[in-house]
This record gives structure tokens, sequence and C-alpha cells, in this order.
């Protein structure tokens, strides 16, 4: 490669501070896991005449000398702002290239090769001018050249710009004049345009704003891997919508607008919608439309879809909102963010939209241009971008971060996009929009597949009363009832006749169908026989809870209308004017006459809450009841051999489910006795003393349940196969926990509303492994039973699609009557299903998703979601970290009332906590606004239908107060970073105890805070500082207290109680090559990494030394405790030197893992026949894929030799000179024999291991003088770490690690979890 390089001039003047978006560009672009963010590449041919080096070199600088933006370079000024520098003369990185020799089937391999390698140098306009340009002769009269530039300094508009003026010069000579305003001059007078305009309109544009989501509100683990589909919308269709268009005055950016917005909202579950518009930003001034630079904006355009229920109205509506906006394209991301009043951490948008009517190439076509085969490689950092180009045909493109949305969601998502935008054209404008079907027919019949229940129920009987009578009849003698209290036992003979003589006394007082009869008896016999003498009138029960007031209970008799009461002699709630029925011991062989069996009588009633703060009496019926008993005999397995517990509080409908399937499948119920309320011990003794074989328990029950047996651990006894819980959320740590307590005992965890006659859903752990999505995920809610079916819906009503977030309707057999005597709340709950001629869905008020094992997951509810500064908070999410905590049996999260209003988590646990340790912690795991104050309880406080009481709840003291206490100091240092604060958040003060994030502070202004706090007090700090320590008196009591700060280690996943998992020296990229490892370890093993990252002196790379800062790294900030120590590749040696010197200092190294290293000993490789045999056999297995990787290697290790990496910084060793001596390094190192466990890795693909190599362990045998041991991974050298290949090392550790060394305790202080900002 021949480089020439043009010495500029000196000289610079100052254009102005960089702009928002330039700024973002930058960041995204230095961002380690993302080094191809906007990072811009065009490619053009011409032929080799045109682009003659020497005319080309002219035509550059010529077009840099009229086109400031091609000299500027970037810096830092005093206040820690980026300012631009216009340089007086350009610099020109103009470098060439000869492909003459290839053909055109090589030139295409090559010229992908090159664009690789030159988005691996990336740019860095801090350095230099943003840009270089290559020359490639291709041969027979052809030239290629590659334009690179940093998007910062340039956008589509300007590209268009300067590509014209470039031909121009270079074919004819023409030098037009240059551009009427300069960007330096735009730069400088952007400030000074008017904003009073442009506050209003973004502040009323984004009111409602906790009306939208983000398309995925959690961030995914790994690097971001963006990938691009296309679609196109045919002629035909575009033409008709054109015409749609033009009748309504909208154009094809609105209909993209709208597609969008839609799409958005049914994937969120949302009314509104909020998206990134990007504008050109020169319809501001008419004399910047030939100005060269980075003018774009792009700024949060959110559409209320509910406000605007027709296409006509939407469609109007977002040309009046486009053509409004583009007058405030001056403004500032920032500003935009303070004017709305949005937390400073609260993203506004996660999804880009771009318009254009032609593509690059169609531009400079239309200009005179002569390039040909132009092709634009570029890459964004959103997690969606979608670029769209008009005209007769509508081209889109949808960017995605592969890793937070899958190839599969993203194709569909395109394909909702384009279906939506055809129907347009055909739709009839004044409809509603909300009929617009954008899911394919496949798409929605999969969709109500998996809400159909695996195994569908045979229709029964529509009667309990009478399916129970037959069982009684085929096995009478059979024992149907068990006291847990007296051990009395009560046949089915006996029931069925006790029940048929209550049934006679109720049918004699003439009550019959339709007529609710009050059961307020103590749970045991009496209490069934009533429920069932009701049924046997004909009549709907209503079971109450006999503990309760007497007042409240009568309440609940006055609104059920009941007309009877069967309860105790002389019980308060007799007294009245119904009628009041005493248990009796009579018995008759037949119950009295009722009518037919009808699937739609009322059958009982239930209160449950009400949002109005009323009870709601849900109506349950007849046929529901029977059909859920068939489901749940055939779910739960129940045979006449079971006995099951009936725990559950009799006012609840999960009662009904420990009853009723138990009595249809000819299975005894166990009524419990007080023992299980008094402890965990009194519930195993009752299970054990009457071999109960199913218990149905409250998930706040079963986690203490957890708790206790995880404190004290004892064995269940052997009878239980079953348990089943549900009714509140199951914390993720606690289930992985009773995994291994009671491996033997299958697990089930049910959700069901009372509106829909009791479990609906159900998910069943499987027999092996944990069956979640990863170990920390929640637990799903499955699939429903046998009697229902679900749906989940977007609030315009269609199906959410697989992966999206949606409200929770259920149907089928499962659907109550509705509330009685409310009309209004039932026809607002209760609708008929589009989906099910002649059926009915009921509204859950829940949100839920499918995951991509077809199960269902809850996401709370969807009035539960909270609102704090601006931003939407999912107290699920925060629950579901904090639940993995060993300690904590139970949490909830919600915001206490202010002033100020905090985000609280109230927590129970079986020891103290350490709160501080513990916010530490989540700061790996959650962004900074969801970061709660923790606060310990006893037990959480419950309503008396079991439910949170939030008013009983203890407020937290402020977080100010807590600061003061802690000791921060109120001194001189804090008032010297809040005035930093106020400075950089342009307002008058900032007080010292204030929260940098809720002032509105985003990670744009952090850098600039950081950088202005450095200059003005010489303090040193970082933004990760910040984002731990958000206010002044935080950042200086952390400067105060000096903690040393970890230079070396670096946490991927803290946590974990077991041994550390440390990687040595070679991490990759921001830990890329070991994250896959950590999740898979987590949450059992944290894992760490140790770096000495770039090193400036090439001398410092030296085994012993390095090992040595490795060493006093683990001494000080992860000392007394075992570790485990894992190195790939060279980098084992600078583990085994790690080890010894642990070794020798007394430290237990639990396990040396070495991964894919030849030892001292050498790894001699296969020769001549047994390697072609070799091959031959890889061959057979792979096919030409295993070609395909020896190609690929071979081409990988010749473009390495071709070109070497260039160094992160002028005046740093280059990569090849840092790899160079690392090898060196290894070959000068001289091990001495280890005694402790050793083991090898080997990647399996390796299939040229010689017999030999593999004998000797690699070459590792030579020094290994404790347990060696050789084991194969599945992959190649590297590809043993990726995921679905790293599963295979992980069982392994944990496999070994399991019984090596004791559950240690956390980090030591001063080592800071890997958080950055949000």
């Amino acid at each position: 490669m021949k480089a020439q390089t043009i010495t500029p001039f000196p000289g610079t003047t100052v254009s102005g501070p960089a702009t928002d978006s330039q700024i973002a560009f930058l960041m995204a672009g230095a961002d380690r896991s993302r080094p191809r963010a906007h990072l811009e590449q065009i490619v053009a041919e011409a032929p080799a005449e045109t682009l003659d080096p020497v005319r080309l070199r002219s035509a550059w600088l010529h077009l840099a000398r009229e086109n400031d933006s091609l000299r500027m370079v970037l810096e830092d000024d005093e206040d820690g702002r980026l300012i631009l520098r216009v340089l007086a003369e350009p610099q020109l990185d103009l470098r060439l290239l000869d492909w003459s020799f290839a053909g055109a089937e090589e030139q295409q391999r090559l010229m992908a090769e090159f664009l690789e390698a030159d988005r691996a140098e990336g740019l860095d306009p801090r350095q230099q001018p943003g840009w270089r340009v290559t020359r490639i002769n291709l041969g027979a009269g052809r030239a290629a050249m590659l334009w690179t530039i940093q998007h910062a300094m340039t956008d589509g508009t300007s590209m268009e710009i300067l590509l014209t003026r470039l031909w121009e010069d270079l074919v004819d000579r023409r030098r037009r004049a240059p551009p009427a305003t300069s960007f330096a001059e735009v730069l400088q007078r952007k400030p000074a345009l008017g904003r009073e305009g442009a506050k209003a309109f973004f502040a009323r544009m984004l009111e409602g704003h906790d009306r939208v989501a983000p398309l995925r509100p959690h961030q995914a683990g790994g690097t971001p891997r963006m990938r691009r589909l296309r679609a196109v919308v045919p002629a035909e269709a575009i033409a008709a919508l054109d015409r749609q268009l033009a009748a309504m005055g909208a154009t094809q950016l609105n209909a993209v607008q709208a597609a969008w917005a839609i799409v958005l909202g049914r994937w969120t579950g949302q009314p509104a919608a909020c998206m990134g518009l990007v504008d050109a930003g020169r319809s501001v001034d008419a004399s910047w439309a030939e100005t060269a630079g980075c003018l774009i904006s792009t700024l949060p355009f959110q559409v209320d879809l509910a406000a605007r229920p027709s296409l006509r109205a939407l469609l109007t509506d977002l040309r009046a909102l486009t053509l409004e906006m583009r007058r405030h394209a001056h403004v500032e991301l920032t500003e935009v963010r303070r004017w709305s009043g949005r937390h400073g951490a609260a993203p506004l948008f996660d999804t880009v939209v771009m318009y254009a009517r032609r593509t690059l190439a169609e531009a400079l076509e239309a200009r005179g241009c002569g390039w040909t085969n132009l092709q634009l490689v570029e890459e964004g950092d959103a997690l969606v971008t979608l670029s769209v180009h008009g005209g007769a045909q509508m081209r889109i493109e949808l960017e995605h971060d592969a890793v937070r949305l899958t190839e599969d969601e993203a194709a569909r998502m395109l394909g909702h996009v384009t279906r939506l935008l055809t129907a347009m054209g055909a739709a009839d404008p004044d409809a509603p929009w909300a009929g617009l079907d954008m899911l394919s027919p496949d798409e929605t019949e999969a969709l109500l597949a998996l809400g159909r229940p695996r195994d569908m129920g045979d229709d029964t009987l529509p009667c309990p009363a009478t399916r129970f009578e037959q069982v009684a009849a085929a096995a009478p003698t059979q024992p149907a009832i068990i006291d847990a209290a007296t051990g009395a036992v009560m046949d089915f003979r006996t029931l069925d006749q006790r029940a048929n003589a209550q049934a006679q006394a109720l049918a004699d007082a003439g009550l019959g169908p339709e007529d609710v009869v009050g059961i307020a008896l103590p749970r045991g016999a009496d209490q069934i026989i009533a429920m069932l003498a009701v049924l046997k009138a004909g009549a709907a029960f209503l079971p109450l809870e006999p503990d309760q007031a007497a007042d409240y209970l009568a309440k609940l008799l006055d609104a059920a209308g009941a007309r009877a009461l069967i309860a105790a002699p002389g019980a308060a709630l007799a007294e009245g004017a119904r009628l009041h029925l005493a248990p009796s011991e009579a018995q008759l062989p037949a119950p009295p006459p009722r009518p037919a069996p009808d699937a739609g009588r009322l059958a009982y009633v239930i209160f449950t809450s009400g949002s109005t703060g009323a009870p709601k009496a849900v109506m349950g019926l007849a046929g529901a009841l029977a059909a859920h008993a068939d489901a749940a005999i055939a779910r739960f397995r129940l045979t006449p051999a079971d006995r099951v517990l009936q725990f559950s509080a009799l006012g609840f409908d999960v009662m009904l489910e420990e009853i009723f399937p138990t009595l249809l499948a000819g299975a005894a119920v166990v009524p419990r006795d007080a023992r299980p309320l008094a402890s965990v011990a009194g519930l195993l003794d009752l299970l054990a003393e009457h071999e109960v074989t199913v218990a149905n328990l409250p998930a706040s029950y079963w986690h203490q349940l957890v708790a206790d047996l995880s404190d004290a651990p004892r064995p269940l006894p052997p009878s239980l196969r079953l348990v089943v819980t549900g009714s509140e959320r199951v914390l993720p740590g606690p289930y992985l926990r009773w995994r291994q307590l009671a491996p033997g005992v299958a697990f089930m965890s049910g959700y069901g509303p009372t509106e829909t006659t009791i479990t609906c859903t159900i998910w069943e752990a499987p027999a092996e492994g944990h069956g979640l999505e990863h170990s920390g995920a929640d637990i799903p809610i499955g699939r429903p039973l046998g009697h229902a079916h679900a749906v989940l819906r977007a609030p315009d009503g269609s199906l959410t699609p697989r992966g999206g977030q949606g409200a929770l309707w259920i149907g089928g057999a499962a659907v109550t009557r509705g509330y009685m005597n409310d009309p209004g709340q039932t026809a607002a709950a209760f609708v008929q299903d589009p989906w099910s001629p002649g059926g009915r869905l009921y509204d859950s008020g829940d949100r839920a998703r499918w995951n991509r094992q077809g199960e269902l997951m809850f996401l709370g509810r969807g009035d539960r979601q909270l609102k704090l500064r601006g931003f939407r908070i999912d107290p699920a999410q925060i629950e579901a970290v904090l639940g993995e905590e060993p300690a904590i049996s139970r949490v909830h999260v919600d915001v206490a009332g202010g002033p100020p209003p905090r985000l609280v988590a109230w927590v129970v646990a079986r020891q103290p906590l350490d709160a501080a340790r513990l916010s530490q912690e989540m700061l790996t795991r959650l962004p900074h606004y969801m970061q709660p104050q923790i606060v310990q309880v006893e037990q959480l406080p419950l309503t008396p239908n079991g439910k949170i009481d939030r008013a009983a709840l203890p407020l937290p003291p402020s977080r100010t107060k807590a600061l003061r206490e802690a000791g921060a100091p109120q001194d001189e240092r804090a008032r010297l970073i809040a005035a930093c604060m106020a400075e950089v958040l342009e307002v008058d003060e900032v007080p010292t105890d204030a929260d940098f994030d809720e002032l509105g502070g985003d990670s744009l202004l952090a850098l600039r805070l950081v950088s202005l706090i450095q200059r003005r007090t010489g303090l040193t700090l970082r933004a990760t500082d910040l984002a731990r320590h958000p206010s002044p008196e935080a950042l200086a009591a952390m400067l105060a207290a000096g903690k040393p700060q970890p230079r070396f280690l670096v946490p991927i996943q803290a946590e974990g109680t077991g041994v550390p998992v440390i990687a040595v020296h070679v991490l990759g990229r921001n830990q890329e090559l070991y994250r896959p490892l950590a999740a898979v370890l987590a949450p059992d093993h944290p894992v760490y990494g140790l770096t000495v990252g770039y090193p400036r002196n090439l001398d410092e790379i030296d085994i012993p030394r390095i090992a040595r800062g490795y060493f006093d790294e683990l001494q000080r900030h992860l000392p007394d405790r075992p570790v485990c120590l894992v190195a790939v590749s060279m980098a084992a040696y600078f583990a085994f030197e790690l080890a010894q010197q642990l070794r020798q200092a007394g430290r237990e190294v639990a396990l040396l893992g070495v991964m894919d290293a030849t030892g001292p000993g050498g790894r001699p490789p296969l020769r001549g026949l047994p390697l072609l045999l070799a091959h031959l056999r890889e061959l057979g297995r792979d096919g030409p894929r295993h070609l395909a990787q020896l190609w690929q290697r071979r081409r990988e290790a010749r473009a390495a030799d071709q070109r070497p990496e260039p160094s992160p910084e002028p005046g740093l060793p280059s990569m090849e000179q840092v790899v160079e001596a690392n090898v060196a390094a290894v070959e000068a190192y001289r091990p001495k024999p280890y005694d402790s466990p050793l083991t090898v890795y080997r990647a399996d693909r390796s299939f040229w291991d010689s017999p030999a190599a593999k004998a000797s362990a690699l070459g590792w045998n030579v020094v290994a003088q404790g347990e060696l041991t050789l084991r194969d991974l599945p992959g190649t050298h590297l590809s043993i770490l990726e995921p679905g290949n790293v599963d295979a090392l992980a069982i392994d550790l944990r496999r070994r690690l399991a019984d090596l060394g004791p559950k240690a305790p956390r980090p030591a202080a001063g080592l800071p979890p890997d958080a950055g900002r949000g």
C-alpha cells in the first residue's frame, strides 16, 4: 500500500461547538463494542483516466479547500465542550492499490476484505480530519475510489454535494463557486436561531411520554452486531398509495411514519409511539442547501395513535406535525430533553426513521455524474434504523442490533411495515387505521395456535354436582376428605349423602338456580359439604372467610344478594333477615331434583379487589368450573391415589382448585390445620403425616419454604410428587434453589384471574435443567390449561406479534359471566372474541409476551407501570434482579411519595442485608434511573385479600439525609463540583445533594461535566464515577475516601457466591470473549477479567512482571478466597505464572484451565498421510464447509500479513507489534513445575492434533505435577467460547468447582461494578 500525505500548513480557526448529532456519532464510534458505528464508506467506479492519481489528488485538495468541513478537526475547549477547528490547508490521506492482477471474482473478494480492514482501522477526527481516500486500479481501463469518512463530518446530502463537485472537477475541470454558506458559518449561526417556538412545540409533542415504551426495554448482553434486511414495496402498491396520499395532502414520508408508529405501538403494547426522525437540517435556511458538513439532526417524533383514529386523521396530522418540526430542526437533542422534563438517562427513542426520495446513486445520476457501481456502506448504533427510499417503488432497509433483536423478529417487523404501506393504498381513508392488518396469515394462525392449550379437553358434563355424584357412586368407600387436625376420614358415600341432606334443606327453603348462598364455615368437611350441597340444589355459593370482621362479611352478603347463609350456630353473621342453616350430620341417599345441566348456570360468587377500592363480585359458571376441573385433573395428573392439600384461604378461588378437581378425580382432599401457619416445619410434618402428594401453595408461602429449607436443609416427605404455586410472582433465585432442594418433586407455576375460573395458564419445570430463557430469567406462566385460551392484543385490538408486549386476554370456557350488578365494568372487561365466533374474551389488565419457547411471560399489571421523573419503569424488572440475591425471599418495588418521590424496594430477607453492596451490584444490572433505595422489612404488609398493603409500607429516609449520615462532606470540593454541574446544565444553582440525572443530565452532558470538573478543579473523574455517585456530595465523598480503584481487574459478571472464575490477559474487545461464559455461569459463579490493556511500552510485556501486577490486584480486591483461572491461547502462560505466584503466597487455586494453548512441550501436528486422512474425515463430516473454513483461515492469515493493524493512538506500538511482543515474552518465559489441578481444554475441531499431542495434553505434561486433565470442547480455537459451544465449558467448570472451596464472601470494598451510563 502506498500512501501520499500532504502536511498541513499551520494555522487554524475555531468554527464553533460540535452539534449533539456529531457528538453522538463520535461517541458511538469510540465505543469499543461497536467500532464500525457511523463510519461511512462510499465506493464508486470510473474510467482509470478519470481517477488518475495526480488528477484525483488535485481534485480532492481543491474540494477540501472550498469546503471547510473537510478541513475540520475536533478538540475539547477549556470549558469541556467539544469544538471544531478549521485547518488553513487540507490534509489528504490518499492511498493507492493495484488489483489489476485479479479477475472480477477475486476483485469482489478483495473489496469485501479491504472494506472490512478499512472499517477496522477506523477514523478519529480528534487526531486528523476524519476522512481518507483510496484509489484502486482494477485494470482494463477501470478504477475504483473508496472514500471513508466519519459521519460526524458529513451527512447524506453532503455526500451527494461533494461527489458531484468532485466528478465535475475530475471530468471537465469546472470550478464552481464555493457554497453560499460554509459549515463553520452554519455552526456559528445555529445557536442564535430562535428557541421559544421550538420549546413549546417539543414540550407539546412529547406530552404523555408515559404512553410510549422502548421497543426493547432490556439491554441484552454481548457485543452489538448490526444486520441489514431489505424489502421492496412494488410499483402498483405505491401507485395506489400515492393516489391516497395526494387526495389527503400527505406524502410518502408521512405514510412511513404512520406505518412505523403502528408497528411500534403493536410491538410495545402502547397507544403512542416515539421514533427518532432524521432531518436533513437544511430547510431552516435556504442558503444552507449546498453546504457540506454534518447538518442533519435526529429528533424525537412522537405519534399519539389513539388521538388519531382514522387513517385520514393520522396521515394529515403527521404531515402538519412534520412541517412544524422542520422549522425547529436547528435545536439540539439535549435542549429537547430539558424542555420535555425527561430524566437524563431515559432514552427519548430507540428506533430511527430516515426517508429520502432517491438513493445516493440515483441522486448523483440526476446531477449528471458518471460514477458507476456506487456502493454506500454504513452502520448505525440504534436498536433499529428504518431507511426508506421512495419513488415509483419503495425500497426499505431495516438495520438492527442482532444481539437485542433477532433476525426473525427484524424480518417480521420489515414485513409488517411493507404490509401496512400496501394496505394503506387500498384502505378507506375515513375508516379506523386499526383495521389495517400487518400480520401475514401464517403469523396470525401461529399466534392463535400459541394461545390454544396443548391438550384440549373433551366436552364433558357441565355440572360439577352430577360429576361428583358419579364419582361417589363408582367408589363410595374411597377416602374423600382427611382432616389434618384430627386425622378423621370421610369417604365419598358419606360426603355425598350429607351434601344431599343439606341440599334438600336448601331446596325446601325455596332456593334454586341463580340464588346465592353464603358459606361462612371453618376449613374442613362441613365447608366442603356446604359447597356441594349448594351446587346439588342448583344454586350458587359465596365462600367467606369466617375469621374476618362480621360487618365486612355482611356487606359482601348484601352485595351478592345472598338469600341464605350456612354458618355455625350462634355465628354473628346469622343474625338478620336472611335464612340461616347450620351444618348437620343428616344424610340422604339422593339429592333433591334440580334442573338439567346448564354450562351457563351461576355456580359461585367470589369477591376480588376493585380499582375503586370496593370489591367486585365475580360470577362463576357451572360449565367453567367443570371444565377447569377436567383441565386441572389432566395437567396435575390426578388419580384416586392422590392426596391433595387444601391450603388456600377460603375466600380465594384457588380453594376451588384444591377441592373440585381432587374430588372429581376420586382423590382425597386434606384440609390443613394451623401448623403450616406456625412454621414451615409444621407444613412438612403435616405433609409427611398424611402422605400428601400434591400441594398448591401461595408464592409468598412457597418463597418462605425455600428460604427455610436453604437455611436448615430437611428432606421433603417422600409422598410429595407435585408442588403448584402462583397468585404472585415467582422469583428466579428461589426457583433455582428449589430445583436443588427438591429435584424429585415436579414444579408448576400457575396464573389466573378470578374472572377466568381460577388457574388458566400454567408452566411446568422440565425434568432436566431449569427451563428458563437464562438462569436469571423470570419464571414463565406457561400455556393455557385445557379450558382456556390466551391472546395478546395491542391497544388497537390487533394481535400482538410474537416477541412483542401486549395485553393478556383470556377466552374459552374459562371466562366467567362477569361482575354481579355491574354491567358497565362487565361490558368494559368482557368482550366478544373476534377470532372465535360466539366466544368471549376477558381483559386481564396484565401484560405479557410470548417467549421463544412458546410460553407466556408475565410482565406485570398494565396499571402497575411506574412513572418517575419522566421515565417509565417496570418494577417487575427490578424485583427480578433483587430476587436473585440468595438471602432475599420477597421483594416489592414501588414509588414512595415525596417530595421528592423516590423509587423504593422493600425486601424481606433471612439475614441483615448490606444495602450499599446490593445497590452497587445492581448498577451492573440496571440503568441508574432504575436504582431503588433498599428498605429491609420483616414482612410485607398485606390487605385482607392477601395483596401488598402499599399504605402500610414504611417510608425510607431521604437520600440527602442518608448521604449526610454517611459522612458525605459539605465542603468546598462539593460546592465546586455543584458549580460545574450548574454550568453544564445551564441552571443558576445546583444543590450539593442533587442528582445529575434527575436534573436532566444525560450521557453527552456527563462527558462535558467530567472534563469541566477536571479543568476547573484538577480532580480526575470518569463518566462511570458520575453514574455511581450522581450528586456533588457523593462525588466529593468518593474522592475524599480515596479508595484504590482496580487497575487490571474488570468485573464481567459480578453475581454469585461460588468460586470466582478469573479470565486472564486476553479478554477480547470489551471482554467479549468471556461474556458468553459469564452469562452461562450466572448466578452462581462471578466472572472477572485481568488485563493490562493496551501497552505504551513494549518492554512492559514480560510474563512474571505482568503476572505480579495481576497477583497484587487479586490480593487487594479478591483476597482470602479460592479462585479459578482460565486463559485461551498464549494467555495461558500468563495465567500459569499467576497461578504459581498465588500458590506460593498460600492462595488456593481451585482450578487452572488453559484453552487450546500449546504447552511448553510442544503440540506436534499430524503430517503426511495421517493429515490427509484427517482432512478427508472432516470433509466427510462437514462437506464443503470444511474447505470453506480452511480457505477462511488462509485468507485471514494472508490479510493479516498484508495489513498490520494500526495503533490506537499516534506514538503507540501497532497491534502487530504488541502481538509479536507477547509471543517473544512467551518464548522467553521458563515455566516451573506446577503441583495443583491443571485442565487443558482442546478445541475438538483441531483435527490436525497428532496422538502424541493429545497424549501430552498439548505439551503441558512437562510442567504438570498435580492432577492433569485433557478435555475436548466443541468448536475451533476461539469459537469454543461462543454461545452454544461455551455451555460445555461452563458445565465442566460448575462440576469441577462444586466441591472446591467454601462459599466465599463478596469482593472487597473498592472493586467497582462494570457500570456505565444509560
